[in-house]
């Protein structure tokens, strides 16, 4: 059966904790929610990843598949990027236009917590008040700022549609942790994702690029290290796509 990436597999696969910074007089600070503010440091490394792509600094106009709540894409925006992302998680496409101040209350209440009295509990010295609220929450309320589309890329009408949210222009395409975020060892599954970008393609000179995450202790997801998916690729005919990792650029 097909990996449903709902709220409880996001919240399974990317736990992270609520806040930076010790609370008084709790042992931990609990892990719970995914969620934008506990995220950011993940989404730094992506747009680290997406910086080592040949040629990063002329790429203008970038379509993200399997960006999730855009954030990455969001970050890339603030570099000068015309980004838009696709999923099609119905969790992702939901709830991106909403606060997640309610998802963060029922996550602290289960560990515990009481979200109406953070403030004399949390900060940087384990006592000084803040108002955690004041960051854990985008300003404008919203999961994100870029545009996420719901498109399975399966039609020449849902790729259309890609490609004239980003002006009919499109530098590079980005499966963000999105090919090995299949069932374990269903190639087919991740072959059939490769296949819809290369369809998304405009022209030959746009590049496409796979973000992966190499674990060989996930028994879960279909990953593999960068070597095994540049020989999968390889052999199916996908030879000028490339495979970017932790380690480098294949």
């Amino acid at each position: 059966m097909a990996i449903v990436w709902d709220k409880a597999t996001f919240d399974t696969m990317y736990t992270c904790t609520g806040w930076k910074w010790g609370v008084r007089n709790y042992p931990r600070v609990p892990r719970f929610h995914y969620h934008w503010f506990g995220q950011q440091g993940m989404v730094q490394a992506i747009v680290d990843r997406y910086q080592s792509v040949p040629g990063f600094n002329s790429i203008q106009d970038i379509a993200i598949i399997g960006g999730g709540f855009g954030w990455a894409g969001e970050a890339l925006t603030q570099l000068g990027k015309n980004v838009v992302t696709v999923d099609t998680s119905d969790y992702i496409l939901n709830n991106k236009d909403t606060s997640e101040e309610v998802e963060l209350r029922a996550a602290l209440a289960e560990t515990g917590f009481d979200p109406d009295n953070l403030p004399v509990m949390i900060g940087p010295d384990y006592n000084t008040p803040v108002d955690p609220w004041s960051y854990w929450l985008r300003p404008d309320g919203k999961r994100t700022s870029v545009n996420i589309l719901g498109e399975d890329l399966s039609t020449t009408a849902s790729r259309r549609n890609v490609r004239q949210a980003l002006g009919n222009k499109v530098d590079v395409i980005v499966t963000e942790y999105a090919i090995d975020s299949m069932d374990a060892g269903d190639d087919a599954a991740s072959l059939t994702l490769v296949e819809r970008c290369e369809q998304l393609r405009p022209n030959p000179s746009c590049t496409v690029v796979h973000i992966i995450e190499p674990n060989p202790s996930d028994v879960v997801l279909n990953v593999k290290t960068a070597e095994e998916w540049r020989t999968l690729l390889d052999a199916n005919g996908y030879t000028d796509h490339r495979i970017v990792a932790s380690a480098g650029v294949l």
